[in-house]
């Protein structure tokens, strides 16, 4: 079990979500997982592809953010809870 689930809700921003994910690989703080819900009409799934075996992705029909972190949130392992939006990145630090 992690101790942090880090929530990555994601419509149709591959290129940032790609970048995002990149920049929790260099947390620090190592105890962490990824859940990606993935709502994109895009080719976002594709570019992932490198990326499955680090991230736990889950694809949920466009029902907006507040219920995508709600559904990684059910979805979460772990103690704590972190939203990370798509577009945003972290301090190496911050968890």
């Amino acid at each position: 079990m992690p101790k942090v689930s880090v929530v990555i809700p994601s419509y149709n921003r591959p290129k940032f979500l790609v970048e995002a994910i990149e920049n929790l690989k260099q947390q620090t703080y190592k105890d962490i997982e990824i859940l990606v819900i993935d709502s994109s009409t895009d080719n976002t799934k594709e570019l992932l592809e490198p990326y499955m075996e680090l991230i736990r992705y889950f694809f949920q029909p466009k029902q907006g953010r507040s219920k995508a972190k709600n559904f990684g949130i059910y979805l979460a392992r772990g103690k704590y809870i972190a939203f990370l939006d798509c577009d945003d990145l972290w301090d190496p630090y911050k968890i």
